[in-house]
């Protein structure tokens, strides 16, 4: 009635609301919702908190900018933009000096101005309004899904699922489930056969040079001993060649 009689001139939303309210009392009282009363509150405080969503984006639609405000904004506007090279041609010198202290300030001021215009409404069909089609689709989807019949399906587990830790644990897998299913009749995928991996034949070692042998350290001490007693044998010869060299030397000096 409320979409068809415009006289009426009622709010749909507000409603639908009320007749999703009366619904949930209806069949709460009548058994159908067997819901202890405090989980069966949130379900109006769902409905309510979305209504004052609403209300709060009809507050931005309705209540906009002051008039009067944004028409004094654009008369300083055009004088600033009017005023501003004027003042710059006076200060600067050069004209390139003044182009650039012109436009900067001149260009942030209006660019600031319709920023705000586009965020003064941000419902509608802008590049830069809210997506709200995207958002009745996602919800559309969602309450499609409530009422699909494999929703309600309580889980359970299988009889073939391991009860056991170590069974569990060796079960675990970031795969997701329908690669454990198969598509044509939902039967779990037999698991496949590791497979053993090749063996790779080994290279031949390298072939490693001789390390020379160093003497042991007995042989070593045994001819560094003869070496010594052939060092001694050969001074001892010399001392007594000196010794004979001096007496004859001294025999055959003759006194003047």
């Amino acid at each position: 009635m409320c979409k068809f009689d415009q006289e009426l001139n009622f709010n749909r939303v507000e409603v639908i609301v009320h007749m999703l309210q009366t619904l949930v009392v209806h069949h709460q009282d009548s058994g159908v919702l067997k819901i202890p009363p405090p989980i069966l509150s949130r379900v109006f405080q769902t409905l309510s908190r979305g209504q004052v969503n609403l209300a709060n984006c009809k507050k931005i639609t309705s209540t906009l900018f002051p008039f009067p405000y944004a028409q004094m904004i654009a008369v300083l506007l055009v004088c600033y933009m009017i005023m501003t090279p004027v003042v710059m041609g006076c200060l600067c010198e050069k004209a390139h000096w003044a182009f650039i202290f012109t436009l900067l300030p001149v260009f942030g001021t209006c660019s600031l101005n319709y920023i705000s215009r586009e965020l003064e409404m941000p419902f509608g069909q802008d590049y830069n309004d809210l997506p709200l089609l995207e958002f009745q689709e996602h919800m559309n989807k969602s309450m499609l899904m409530l009422i699909h019949k494999e929703v309600d399906h309580v889980p359970h587990t299988s009889e073939k699922c391991p009860h056991d830790f170590d069974d569990c644990k060796r079960g675990i897998s970031t795969k997701r489930p329908r690669h454990f299913l198969d598509p044509q009749g939902d039967k779990p995928v037999p698991k496949q056969v590791a497979q053993e991996p090749k063996q790779v034949p080994k290279l031949p070692e390298p072939v490693k040079a001789p390390e020379p042998q160093l003497p042991a350290p007995s042989s070593l001490e045994q001819k560094i001993a003869s070496l010594e007693s052939a060092i001694h044998n050969i001074t001892q010869v010399l001392v007594e060649c000196a010794d004979r060299l001096g007496t004859c030397t001294c025999a055959n000096v003759r006194p003047i």
